[in-house]
């Protein structure tokens, strides 16, 4: 029952929260690409994340999801092959997934770290939730694990898990064993 899809998704799934991000409720079912028909074939990366904000602009997702899953993408991790300096990375500890992301971009030009004008862009757009996201770094885990678990989700209506009836916005609420 468990596919190749669903082992790189669980991957994902197990990346965010070894890195000190949220708990995300994990279901299996996907279907496997089987050939070179059932490819998604796309453009090559353009510049430091911007095809993976294309892509995410194209599903139309409510601002709260949309920001949330870019800063997901930028707090962890460098911009290059590069992996020393300040302007290697988007946050002080690409290694740990937490909100300074959105803290930094707040900075604007006083940000020590890397920027680009997609990040920028995020700001004059969504000032709400990057605004959001900086103060509150539960708020940032919750709407990041909602929108992480709907897209990994997407097109696969099958899937199946342990917590099936437990789930509340990507994550699950356990039921009282003292009741």
């Amino acid at each position: 029952m468990l596919s190749v899809s669903d082992l790189i998704q669980l991957g994902g799934y197990a990346a965010v929260e070894y890195c000190g991000g949220p708990s995300m409720v994990f279901r299996m079912g996907r279907e496997d690409v089987h050939g070179e028909a059932d490819v998604v074939h796309h453009d090559p990366e353009t510049f430091y994340n911007s095809l993976n904000l294309a892509r995410l602009s194209r599903l139309n997702l409510p601002a709260e999801d949309f920001v949330a899953l870019v800063g997901g993408t930028q707090t962890l991790g460098f911009k290059g092959e590069l992996k020393k300096g300040h302007q290697s990375r988007w946050t002080m500890n690409p290694y740990v997934f937490d909100n300074t992301y959105f803290q930094q971009l707040l900075l604007g030009q006083d940000s020590k770290y890397f920027s680009t004008e997609h990040d920028h862009q995020l700001v004059r757009e969504h000032r709400k939730w990057v605004e959001a996201y900086a103060q509150d770094q539960n708020l940032f885990f919750a709407n990041y694990a909602k929108a992480h678990v709907n897209l990994s989700e997407l097109n696969s209506p099958h899937l199946v898990g342990e917590m099936n009836n437990d789930i509340v916005d990507g994550g699950y609420v356990e039921k009282s064993r003292w009741l």
